[in-house]
């Protein structure tokens, strides 16, 4: 299934929720549900954007049909994340954070990148990160204790923190 909804002025938000997009300002939402898998593609998310906590936090989470707050300033972002809400891959471009219901960070770079790319392997807890731009630090939720390499070369354990609820990685 893909669902695209570039804007969605004439829909009630419960019309919205049910199909799984809440439009706000200029952001486009591409949804294909592949199984137990969803992704799910943003534009132009220079502020904020609500839409159901299902699409980010997967299916199976509590309260699937409420909506999550998401603030960032990135031009792009896809998000695939499995019904049980493990998170599959992350790939943004022109921005430099993440936070979700205002105060949760998701990810933050130290300056914006015009492209990073996360791949999470949680059965070996291994997480690929792929990142162009200047950027020299990366927190990341989720990965605390896992090996992490950065443009195909490994990250010693040096070079990764814990941050409150980031693992911190310094990257050149």
């Amino acid at each position: 299934m893909l669902l695209w909804i570039p804007s969605a002025p004439t829909m009630t938000l419960a019309e919205q929720l049910r199909w799984g997009v809440a439009v706000g300002g200029a952001l486009d939402v591409v949804m294909p549900v592949v199984g137990e898998v969803i992704t799910l593609t943003l534009l132009n998310v220079l502020a904020y954007a609500t839409f159901p906590r299902e699409l980010w936090l997967g299916a199976r989470c509590a309260r699937p049909e409420e909506p999550i707050v998401l603030e960032s300033n990135v031009q792009f972002l896809s998000r695939r994340v499995t019904s049980d809400g493990k998170l599959l891959r992350l790939t943004l471009a022109d921005g430099s954070y993440l936070r979700t219901d205002y105060d949760q960070s998701e990810l933050r770079l130290d300056r914006r990148v015009p492209y990073l790319d996360l791949r999470y392997d949680h059965a070996a807890r291994q997480l690929a990160v792929t990142v162009r731009g200047s950027a020299t630090r990366l927190g990341v939720t989720g990965v605390e204790g896992w090996s992490v390499s950065c443009n195909e070369k490994p990250l010693a354990p040096e070079r990764i923190s814990v941050e409150g609820p980031l693992s911190v990685f310094v990257l050149n």
